[in-house]
């Protein structure tokens, strides 16, 4: 979906740089811009834990992505 400008409202982020709802669904480029990484590399990091939004596209949920990102955090070592 579009607003009047024609940005795409799916990855609209708060303050914080966090998704503002929750329900939104993130593209791979858009992931790859939160994790930091080429949007080809999202397939092999996160892929398991897409939605499958039809017969060739994945999509993420915000929440399930931060929750990828929490669980590895407690695997760094200092």
């Amino acid at each position: 979906m579009r607003d009047k400008a024609g940005e795409r409202q799916s990855g609209q982020r708060g303050d914080d740089g966090t998704p503002t709802a929750l329900g939104t669904l993130l593209r791979a480029r858009e992931v790859a811009q939160i994790l930091d990484v080429k949007h080809k590399r999202v397939y092999a990091l996160v892929g398991d834990i897409a939605v499958r939004y039809g017969p060739r596209t994945l999509r993420w949920r915000p929440a399930d992505l931060h929750n990828w990102i929490e669980a590895r955090r407690g695997r760094e070592t200092t």
